[in-house]
């Protein structure tokens, strides 16, 4: 609403999002919305991009093959539609991965995505919560989409992602997560936090194990 009243184009990052919330793009009244495909259990390289009906048409970022409409010999002008934002070979493999991802995902169904994330989250923020030097940093008294992220005092985000890796072969991301501005306001001691994302394939023995192996952690540093 602000955004219409100031005549300002909105773009919404759903990287996040898309894999875990059902979504209404004609509720959500954004011009643009972007997701990644492999955060929905997609192939890497590829994503996509929707835009609202009649919102100005973006430039594309490449020329080559596939975008052009017509070309002469000091000019061309731009495919009509999707295609002028898709130049060069596409990522046939990449495509197919994206939709059958989809595909699965509607089958599951995202409202039931949705509520086993958010339970499996906040089972995760409690056990991390109770644990002697553990901070936190994810509010637990909002619906949650699986991503927590904390941090173990004395101990550097890497140093605890390496050890969750080692120790129990758990996958976590750690460090700033392309948002520095936020992690010098959460974590001003620097490095960042680590993040533990649940999804649909994890279960409560996965978030235990996590939550052990954290503790564990944090007893060898007291």
């Amino acid at each position: 609403k602000i955004c219409r009243e100031h005549d300002v184009l909105l773009l919404v990052d759903g990287a996040q999002t898309a894999p875990h919330l059902p979504i209404n793009l004609a509720d959500l009244g954004c011009d643009y919305f972007c997701f990644s495909g492999h955060k929905m259990m997609g192939p890497m390289g590829i994503g996509g991009l929707w835009m609202r009906d009649g919102a100005p048409e973006l430039a594309p970022a490449y020329a080559g093959g596939g975008m052009v409409g017509k070309v002469s010999g000091h000019a061309f002008t731009t495919a009509a539609g999707a295609g002028k934002y898709e130049a060069g070979t596409p990522n046939v493999i990449g495509a197919v991965g994206l939709a059958e991802a989809a595909r699965y995902l509607s089958r599951l169904g995202m409202e039931n995505v949705a509520a086993h994330s958010s339970e499996l989250a906040h089972r995760m923020v409690d056990g991390l919560s109770e644990i002697e030097g553990v901070s936190v940093t994810t509010p637990s008294d909002v619906p949650l989409v699986g991503a927590v992220s904390f941090t173990v005092d004395g101990v550097h985000p890497h140093e605890v992602a390496y050890f969750l890796d080692e120790a129990a072969a758990i996958m976590v991301r750690s460090g700033e997560h392309c948002c520095q501005p936020l992690m010098q306001k959460i974590a001003p001691n620097g490095g960042g936090t680590v993040r533990a994302s649940a999804y649909c394939y994890n279960t409560e023995d996965d978030v235990d194990l996590l939550v052990a192996t954290v503790e564990e952690i944090a007893h060898m540093v007291k």
